[in-house]
């Protein structure tokens, strides 16, 4: 997966390189989450946390979007243990904060090649860590069977 992301200047995932990345995820909560459909309509929840500095609209988007899609892979955390709820909460809020500061260091180049560790993180607690690996190594297929990102 290395050939797939080797730009890291900030302009480096522009457009249709965006809308993969999103779209990958909407393909593994499809996949996943086959049985319920756990999407958020509301809106609620997409970005958490302190603002760790200005970023243009576009990147905000880019961050509540990958964080909803980490969500609805989640699925259903309202009826999991609270520890379980909790640890997937912690997984999606420190994936939403690496994200804010690749986009501040000008490294968005990078979340191709950090998506696959953030759906695993997410999934663990759900599902246990040989599930977790095989839909973080599909999340990673997806990306490179996919439009080759610059």
């Amino acid at each position: 997966m290395d050939e797939v992301v080797a730009a890291p200047d900030r302009h480096a995932l522009q457009g249709a390189d965006r809308k993969r990345l999103l779209q990958v995820l909407d393909d593994l909560r499809s996949e996943v989450c086959a049985e319920t459909d756990v999407r958020k309509s509301d809106g609620e929840g997409l970005v958490q946390g302190q603002q760790l500095g200005a970023l243009s609209e576009e990147d905000e988007q880019l961050v509540a979007s990958l964080r909803e899609g980490l969500e609805s892979l989640a699925g259903g955390r309202q009826e999991q243990p609270a520890r379980v709820a909790l640890a997937v909460e912690g997984a999606l809020d420190g994936a939403e904060f690496v994200v804010r500061g690749d986009i501040l260091m000008g490294q968005l180049g990078r979340l191709p090649q950090l998506l696959p560790s953030f759906v695993f993180l997410v999934r663990l607690p759900l599902s246990g860590k040989p599930e977790a690996l095989r839909i973080s190594r599909r999340a990673a297929r997806l990306l490179s069977d996919g439009v080759p990102m610059s």
